[in-house]
Protein backbone atom coordinates (compact mmCIF):
# COMPACT_ATOMS: atom_id res chain seq x y z
CA UNK A 1 0.00 0.00 0.00
CA UNK A 2 1.51 3.46 -1.12
CA UNK A 3 1.53 6.45 1.26
CA UNK A 4 -0.85 9.27 1.10
CA UNK A 5 0.59 12.61 -0.54
CA UNK A 6 0.55 15.85 1.78
CA UNK A 7 -2.57 16.81 -0.75
CA UNK A 8 -4.35 13.19 -0.47
CA UNK A 9 -3.85 13.97 3.60
CA UNK A 10 -5.32 17.43 3.96
CA UNK A 11 -8.24 17.60 0.94
CA UNK A 12 -9.41 20.78 1.91
CA UNK A 13 -6.60 22.97 0.81
CA UNK A 14 -6.60 22.25 -2.76
CA UNK A 15 -6.25 26.36 -2.56
CA UNK A 16 -2.80 26.02 -0.99
CA UNK A 17 -1.36 23.71 -3.13
CA UNK A 18 -2.48 25.09 -6.07
CA UNK A 19 -0.70 28.37 -4.91
CA UNK A 20 2.47 26.01 -4.14
CA UNK A 21 2.27 25.22 -7.28
CA UNK A 22 2.02 27.96 -9.00
CA UNK A 23 4.79 29.78 -7.37
CA UNK A 24 6.73 26.82 -7.95
CA UNK A 25 6.27 26.96 -11.28
CA UNK A 26 7.14 30.54 -11.87
CA UNK A 27 10.61 30.30 -9.60
CA UNK A 28 11.44 26.76 -11.63
CA UNK A 29 11.12 29.02 -15.07
CA UNK A 30 13.31 31.74 -14.03
CA UNK A 31 15.71 29.55 -13.03
CA UNK A 32 14.74 27.80 -16.30
CA UNK A 33 15.36 30.60 -17.92
CA UNK A 34 18.99 31.45 -16.65
CA UNK A 35 19.45 28.00 -17.28
CA UNK A 36 19.24 27.83 -20.77
CA UNK A 37 20.68 31.17 -21.24
CA UNK A 38 24.22 29.20 -19.78
CA UNK A 39 23.51 26.50 -21.60
CA UNK A 40 23.65 28.42 -24.92
CA UNK A 41 26.27 30.53 -23.86
CA UNK A 42 28.48 27.25 -23.52
CA UNK A 43 29.06 28.68 -19.76
CA UNK A 44 28.32 27.12 -16.15
CA UNK A 45 26.01 28.81 -14.32
CA UNK A 46 28.88 29.49 -11.65
CA UNK A 47 30.73 30.97 -14.24
CA UNK A 48 27.68 33.13 -14.97
CA UNK A 49 27.49 34.19 -11.51
CA UNK A 50 31.04 35.32 -11.17
CA UNK A 51 30.91 36.88 -14.99
CA UNK A 52 27.31 38.77 -13.67
CA UNK A 53 28.35 39.81 -10.29
CA UNK A 54 31.73 41.67 -11.55
CA UNK A 55 29.87 42.76 -14.54
CA UNK A 56 27.82 44.88 -12.31
CA UNK A 57 30.50 46.17 -9.62
CA UNK A 58 34.33 45.05 -10.52
CA UNK A 59 36.67 44.76 -8.19
CA UNK A 60 34.38 42.34 -5.68
CA UNK A 61 35.81 39.85 -3.20
CA UNK A 62 34.96 36.12 -3.17
CA UNK A 63 32.86 36.19 -0.57
CA UNK A 64 31.05 39.56 -1.96
CA UNK A 65 30.79 37.01 -5.01
CA UNK A 66 28.82 34.43 -3.10
CA UNK A 67 26.74 37.04 -1.41
CA UNK A 68 25.63 38.92 -4.80
CA UNK A 69 24.75 35.12 -5.96
CA UNK A 70 23.83 33.12 -2.98
CA UNK A 71 26.45 31.04 -3.63
CA UNK A 72 28.78 28.86 -1.78
CA UNK A 73 31.80 29.42 -1.64
CA UNK A 74 33.46 26.60 -2.74
CA UNK A 75 31.41 27.34 -6.44
CA UNK A 76 32.40 30.44 -6.48
CA UNK A 77 36.04 29.32 -5.74
CA UNK A 78 35.99 27.08 -8.80
CA UNK A 79 34.06 29.07 -11.15
CA UNK A 80 37.06 32.15 -10.12
CA UNK A 81 39.94 29.74 -10.69
CA UNK A 82 38.53 28.83 -13.88
CA UNK A 83 38.39 32.32 -15.02
CA UNK A 84 41.82 33.36 -13.92
CA UNK A 85 43.34 29.98 -15.53
CA UNK A 86 41.29 31.30 -18.45
CA UNK A 87 42.91 34.83 -18.29
CA UNK A 88 39.55 36.54 -17.52
CA UNK A 89 40.35 37.76 -14.40
CA UNK A 90 43.16 39.03 -12.50
CA UNK A 91 43.56 39.48 -8.93
CA UNK A 92 44.58 42.27 -6.42
CA UNK A 93 45.23 42.31 -3.18
CA UNK A 94 43.09 44.55 -1.41
CA UNK A 95 43.33 45.83 2.20
CA UNK A 96 44.46 43.51 5.29
CA UNK A 97 43.68 40.01 3.77
CA UNK A 98 41.28 40.71 1.01
CA UNK A 99 41.65 40.31 -2.11
CA UNK A 100 39.67 41.80 -4.95
CA UNK A 101 38.50 40.28 -8.48
CA UNK A 102 38.92 42.27 -11.36
CA UNK A 103 37.88 41.54 -15.57
CA UNK A 104 40.74 41.66 -17.68
CA UNK A 105 39.80 42.34 -21.24
CA UNK A 106 39.39 39.57 -22.32
CA UNK A 107 37.31 38.71 -19.44
CA UNK A 108 35.07 42.02 -19.70
CA UNK A 109 34.93 41.05 -23.55
CA UNK A 110 33.29 37.62 -22.49
CA UNK A 111 31.00 38.99 -19.96
CA UNK A 112 29.97 41.52 -23.00
CA UNK A 113 29.24 39.02 -25.24
CA UNK A 114 27.30 36.67 -22.60
CA UNK A 115 26.14 38.70 -19.32
CA UNK A 116 25.51 42.29 -20.96
CA UNK A 117 22.84 40.97 -23.14
CA UNK A 118 21.34 39.45 -20.00
CA UNK A 119 21.46 42.13 -18.21
CA UNK A 120 20.17 43.84 -20.75
CA UNK A 121 16.95 41.94 -21.52
CA UNK A 122 16.18 41.85 -17.63
CA UNK A 123 15.87 45.82 -17.99
CA UNK A 124 13.98 45.62 -20.48
CA UNK A 125 11.89 43.40 -18.89
CA UNK A 126 11.99 45.62 -15.72
CA UNK A 127 10.75 48.35 -17.66
CA UNK A 128 7.29 46.89 -18.78
CA UNK A 129 6.35 46.95 -15.06
CA UNK A 130 5.28 50.63 -13.18
CA UNK A 131 7.58 51.55 -10.15
CA UNK A 132 4.15 51.38 -8.10
CA UNK A 133 3.79 47.33 -9.87
CA UNK A 134 7.59 46.69 -8.98
CA UNK A 135 7.33 47.86 -5.63
CA UNK A 136 4.71 45.61 -5.10
CA UNK A 137 6.38 42.85 -6.86
CA UNK A 138 9.59 43.48 -4.89
CA UNK A 139 7.93 43.85 -1.26
CA UNK A 140 5.12 40.39 -2.04
CA UNK A 141 7.82 38.54 -3.07
CA UNK A 142 10.52 39.94 -0.10
CA UNK A 143 7.80 38.70 2.39
CA UNK A 144 7.16 35.76 0.89
CA UNK A 145 10.53 34.73 1.19
CA UNK A 146 11.44 36.13 4.53
CA UNK A 147 8.72 34.41 6.05
CA UNK A 148 9.11 30.88 4.63
CA UNK A 149 12.85 31.24 5.28
CA UNK A 150 12.07 31.72 8.85
CA UNK A 151 9.35 29.06 8.78
CA UNK A 152 11.92 25.91 6.92
CA UNK A 153 14.88 27.17 9.55
CA UNK A 154 12.26 26.47 12.23
CA UNK A 155 12.09 23.17 11.46
CA UNK A 156 13.62 20.79 13.50
CA UNK A 157 14.98 18.06 10.93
Amino acid sequence: MTRPTAREENPGSARDYNRIETLNRIYKRNDGIYASACQRMHLPASVFDVLYALCITDGLTQKEICDACFCSKQTIHSAVARLQKEGSLRAERGSGRSVRLFLTPEGRALADRTVAPVIEAERASLATLSDASFALLARTAQALNDDLAARIEAIPF
